[in-house]
């Protein structure tokens, strides 16, 4: 298993990738790694990209992890977080992931990276237009 995360001032993005099987430990020491880093990347847009993982979490640690994203990571990570799985993971795994992507207001879950990109290139890199004068 491989599981990092890297952040991107210059481009404003923090991404956290991974392949292989991934435990409920080894995401964990990944997220915590990333909340303990000193690099400024609470305000970045985060995308959780486990497409090629193979998820390997019991019905406890679902659980657990549940608990560390909605109390910790999404607490303190302000940035928009986009969660990408693969289509086809286990229906209880993707339940698991749906209720902690909405267990913060910030984070979507997907199954389709570009879905994902799009959604936080229009939540957090999309400009806003300029105000329009009115005629007097």
């Amino acid at each position: 298993m491989t599981l990092r995360f890297h952040s991107n001032q210059e481009e404003g993005l923090t991404t956290i990738n991974g392949d292989g099987s991934v435990t409920w430990d080894c995401l964990h020491e990944v997220l915590q790694a990333l909340l303990d880093s000193e690099e400024e990347h609470a305000a970045l847009p985060h995308l959780i990209d486990l497409r090629a993982a193979d998820i390997d979490f019991t019905d406890t640690t679902m659980d657990i992890f549940g608990e560390f994203f909605a109390v910790r990571f999404g607490a303190e990570v302000t940035g928009s977080i986009a969660i990408v799985i693969k289509d086809g993971l286990d229906p209880d795994i993707c339940a698991m992931f749906y209720k902690v992507a909405s267990s913060v207001d910030h984070t979507e879950l997907f199954d389709d990276y570009n879905h994902a990109m799009r959604w936080l290139m229009r939540r957090e890199f999309a400009n806003t237009p300029p105000a329009v004068a009115s005629a007097p």
